[in-house]
């Protein structure tokens, strides 16, 4: 997710967010950048390592993107205990 904002997103800045929540690992990844266009998003190789990284976690991903308003990827993993 850093990867491919410092390479596309043209932002000027990137947070990350890190928490445990309601039996969760959450991690989230935002910028500031340009976005992803609809239309690339729906396409199966944008951001296919990203989810093909969640289904080997059975994690859920979530992206939130608009064109001019940034990014931000939504990782949630589940956590089990042993």
């Amino acid at each position: 997710a850093l990867h491919n904002a410092l390479r596309h997103s043209n932002a000027t800045r990137v947070t990350i967010h890190v928490e445990q929540s309601d039996g969760h690992f959450v991690l989230q990844v935002a910028d500031n950048g340009c976005g992803i266009d609809p239309q690339r998003l729906e396409r199966p190789a944008t951001l296919r390592a990203l989810r093909q990284r969640a289904e080997a976690l059975h994690a859920d991903l979530d992206v939130d993107t608009a064109l001019g308003e940034g990014t931000r990827l939504k990782l949630e993993i589940p956590l089990t205990r042993k």
